[in-house]
């Protein structure tokens, strides 16, 4: 029997930029290895045009992406739980905060492209280190 793999699960607020770029590049660089899926406290429905668009610059096409709610079965089964603003740590009963963990990163909603390229390769250099750091406990 194949040993299940690690799941890493990414929040926002929208389930809309932040943790949809944070899954798409988890997804390319963590492979196979990994499960990975995001989702959002407050979700909008649909990834944002302005994320498709700077997320096809990098060649991760997320139009098939759809913005969605956090999932209670998913949250138990989360080998990690990042959430890319946060503030969900009080979302969590206590036998779960030992798997999360909060980046921070500024919300970009309604900001220029400028500045959501730099949030999107900020959350790109997060996730590399994070690929990194999980691939060496393996």
């Amino acid at each position: 029997m194949e040993p299940s793999r690690p799941l890493v699960y990414f929040w926002c607020i929208g389930n809309a930029m932040r943790s949809q770029m944070a899954e798409a590049y988890f997804r390319r660089l963590g492979g196979d290895r990994y499960e990975v899926a995001s989702a959002g406290t407050e979700p909008l429905g649909q990834v944002l045009e302005d994320v498709l668009e700077v997320m096809q610059e990098e060649g991760l096409d997320l139009s098939t992406h759809t913005s969605d709610a956090i999932d209670t079965a998913l949250v138990e089964r989360a080998h990690l739980i990042v959430d890319l603003g946060g503030r969900g740590r009080g979302r969590l009963p206590s036998h779960l905060l030992d798997k999360y963990v909060a980046w921070r990163v500024v919300d970009p909603y309604g900001a220029a492209l400028g500045d959501l390229r730099r949030t999107r390769d900020l959350i790109r250099e997060r996730v590399e280190a994070l690929v990194r750091e999980l691939d060496a406990r393996r």
